[in-house]
């Protein structure tokens, strides 16, 4: 089985590989705390993955087999893998099966790995920089999420794109463990002392709520003092303030004849008596019903 987990420097992605295998064929040992592997898995860890220290270093294998091009066939590693069960985790894989590399045999090997009897962890920052003939070669694909693009995820946790057909099938999300830390050397945990990106974008959070909760109170004085205005048409003067909830009207005074008052209403002239004005009763004043 091969699966594939590229992802930026810091990202989790050899986080992922080296959690998973030790879940799967280790125990840890509180007292002394250590990686302890479990008596019922038979199994040979090969790993160029930096410090880690609970199996052989992939590149002195390399070495011994001499060369890339002869670790990477099917007779070589049918032979290697003969005892017992071998896990190759190839850290920065595409800087050994790059783009431009190419050999028959190893590709070969690839295509008949199933039948070897090994697994195959490729980590890389980008799954495209793997030659073509590894890119649909894995059986799973996932994609470490940078944590600036993710700013409401769980703290002390890791999130992975499960990537089917080149889309995301599902998310992962792994809890940090600080045992995991004791079988390998990390970048993450210094990606964590330095969070400067992580702080800068709850700045930039707190400065878009700032602003957004300005323009709404902006909105909000327009909006009130907009309901309060005075008119003016045709001798009514009209003051009206919807927020008080009360409203005045004027009328001018333009004819006067014993105990009734005619009013001009707009376009209408209104005829009322004088003792439910008030105001100035003579002709051409406003007074107030």
């Amino acid at each position: 089985m091969i699966t594939l987990v590229e992802g930026a420097i810091g990202g989790g992605k050899t986080y992922y590989v080296i959690n998973d295998i030790l879940r799967k064929y280790f125990t840890f040992d509180e007292v002394n705390n250590v990686w302890v592997k479990n008596p019922d898995h038979d199994i040979e860890i090969v790993s160029n993955v930096d410090g880690f220290h609970l199996g052989k270093d992939l590149n002195e294998e390399i070495e011994k087999a001499g060369g890339v091009d002869k670790f990477f066939t099917k007779d070589f590693l049918m032979k290697y893998t003969r005892e017992r069960k071998h896990i190759l985790v190839i850290d920065e894989a595409h800087e050994i099966f790059h783009r431009k590399y190419y050999d028959q045999e190893v590709f070969n090997m690839w295509k008949w790995h199933r039948h070897i009897g090994f697994d195959v962890y490729l980590i890389t920052q980008e799954y495209k920089d793997l030659c073509r003939e590894l890119q649909g070669l894995p059986e799973y694909h996932y994609s470490a999420v940078r944590r600036s693009f993710s700013l409401f995820g769980a703290k002390g946790a890791f999130r992975y794109q499960l990537l089917v057909g080149g889309k995301v099938f599902k998310t992962k999300i792994v809890k940090q463990d600080l045992r995991v830390f004791f079988a390998y050397k990390s970048s993450s945990i210094v990606q964590e002392e330095r969070p400067k990106s992580v702080v800068f974008r709850y700045y930039i959070f707190i400065g878009c709520f700032v602003l957004v909760g300005l323009f709404m109170f902006v909105w909000l004085l327009s909006s009130f003092a907009s309901r309060s205005k005075v008119i003016g048409q045709d001798g009514i003067v009209k003051k009206e303030n919807e927020g008080m909830q009360s409203q005045e009207i004027q009328y001018k005074i333009v004819a006067v004849s014993g105990s009734w008052i005619f009013l001009k209403d707009g376009d209408k002239v209104k005829k009322v008596r004088s003792d439910t004005i008030k105001g100035d009763l003579r002709i051409g004043s406003l007074v107030q019903l």
